[in-house]
């Protein structure tokens, strides 16, 4: 009698643990702003840095921009 579980099936990676690097993988527009910067942001802003992530992935040309800047001094 079988379980109907294939015994030669693959198993898909574990999630990344951090939230951070889970951010990066759906969203890799946000590299632009670098993972300390997400790291410093993500637990306040998470929301709204999705919703940067939108932008940047329907105006590629700011990602690039954000990339270019994100290493001046504030």
């Amino acid at each position: 009698m079988s379980s109907g579980v294939d015994a030669g099936a693959v198993r898909r990676p574990p999630e990344p643990a951090d939230p951070v690097e889970r951010l990066l993988k759906e969203w890799p527009e946000l590299g632009a702003f670098g993972a300390d910067w997400l790291r410093r942001w993500a637990p306040y802003a998470g929301r709204q840095i999705v919703g940067i992530a939108k932008v940047l992935r329907r105006y590629p040309w700011m990602a690039d921009l954000a990339g270019s800047t994100a290493a001046l001094p504030c």
